[in-house]
């Protein structure tokens, strides 16, 4: 930690090893080629740790009722408002939010597939689970 808090001045995600800001195109280039079959890591670095879950529980909150509020409106214009129906098109959004976020995240950074096993669990139950009450939900109206 201390290597990563000496070399490193900012928060974020690093690619390391890695040119320095403002390096050509052409040296970008040339190092792309020289790195090509060489080990290489990513590195998420924050300052410091903080204990606070007050505001990361309420923004994930807000976010997941977004979400759940425009899978909603996607149901509302359905002619068909089955249960099925209903519980498959809340299931797709969280298919599409696990390809477009973490499976993208594989394509082109190479998340490792135990991470990714736990995402898409995670997706397919929240979803699944919002398919379910909302499949029961529309199907009684």
């Amino acid at each position: 930690m201390s290597t990563l808090s000496s070399n490193l001045t900012e928060e974020g995600q690093y690619m390391i090893p890695r040119l320095p800001d403002g390096a050509s195109h052409t040296e970008m280039e040339e190092y792309m080629k020289k790195m090509e079959g060489k080990p290489w890591a990513i590195v998420s670095y924050h300052k410091a740790h903080k204990l606070d879950m007050v505001i990361p529980i309420i923004i994930g909150f807000l976010v997941c009722f977004v979400c759940v509020w425009l899978c909603c409106r996607v149901i509302s214009r359905m002619a068909d408002r089955s249960f099925f129906e209903v519980f498959l098109t809340t299931l797709t959004f969280g298919v599409v939010c696990f390809l477009f976020v973490w499976y993208m995240g594989h394509n082109w950074m190479h998340t490792p597939w135990d991470v990714l096993k736990g995402e898409l669990i995670d997706d397919l139950a929240g979803w699944g689970l919002a398919g379910i009450w909302l499949g029961w939900w529309y199907s009684k109206k």
